[in-house]
């Protein structure tokens, strides 16, 4: 908003002006059940049902040790720690528990698409 009211750049006008929300009664954190190399297998915004599988952390010295994160509830994930490597406990990934379950992803818009570059 700052570049823009110095008209140091231009925002492209969007032509929805429907808004999607989602209401989150409760989030929760899901912690590393031990260290390694973490990976996602489902993006922010994702709708996740229990048992879907949404991380993996691997040994990064080659053993065959493989942690595998699945999702104790139904809802959304909503945040994810991007350092790939990490400790057991750390915290990982975080779910909203959410009014409405859809097999849907959220759609979460980046700033940069806004941003007219003529």
């Amino acid at each position: 908003r700052i570049l823009k009211e110095l008209d140091m750049i231009r925002i492209k006008q969007s032509n929805s002006t429907q808004k999607n929300y989602i209401t989150a009664k409760k989030t929760m954190w899901l912690h590393s059940p031990g260290s390694g190399i973490f990976q996602t297998k489902k993006p922010v915004g994702s709708f996740v049902k229990r048992g879907d599988l949404l991380a993996v952390i691997t040994d990064p010295f080659g053993s065959l040790q493989k942690y595998e994160l699945t999702s104790p509830i139904n809802g959304m994930l909503s945040a994810i720690t991007t350092y790939p490597h990490f400790f057991e406990g750390q915290q990982l990934l975080e779910l909203s528990h959410t009014r409405e379950e859809s097999d849907l992803s959220l759609d979460i818009p980046s700033f940069e698409q806004d941003i007219a570059d003529n």
